[in-house]
């Protein structure tokens, strides 16, 4: 078989989309465990909103406790709440991207 034969390009091509759809699983799994996490976050700057300002918190580091105080726990988790909507914006646009690419490549196959 030669390099330009049919059934070579076939499975070159089939290669090819099935690397486009991998990448958009992965992709998918990426956005969903975002989502997730910036959920958590909300609900959790939600519980400790709704302590006192003097009351004694606690952030997890590991396997340990570390106290902190509520201005510093609500300034970590608003960083992390930020860093996860980055980040969401960032996969829904590579989501964009391999979307594109896989109908382009669906379109041209035919």
């Amino acid at each position: 078989m030669n390099a330009g034969s049919p059934s070579q390009q076939a499975l070159e091509m089939q290669s090819m989309l099935f690397d486009i759809v991998n990448s958009m699983k992965i992709n998918e799994a990426n956005i969903m465990a975002l989502e997730a996490d910036r959920r958590r976050f909300q609900l959790t700057l939600a519980e400790v909103n709704t302590q006192q300002d003097d009351a004694v918190l606690y952030r997890p580091v590991g396997r340990a406790y570390v106290m902190k105080s509520k201005d510093e726990i609500l300034l970590d988790i608003n960083n992390s709440i930020r860093r996860c909507e980055s980040e969401l914006e960032e996969q829904l646009k590579k989501k964009e991207v391999f979307t594109k690419r896989r109908d382009e490549f669906i379109a041209n196959a035919q």
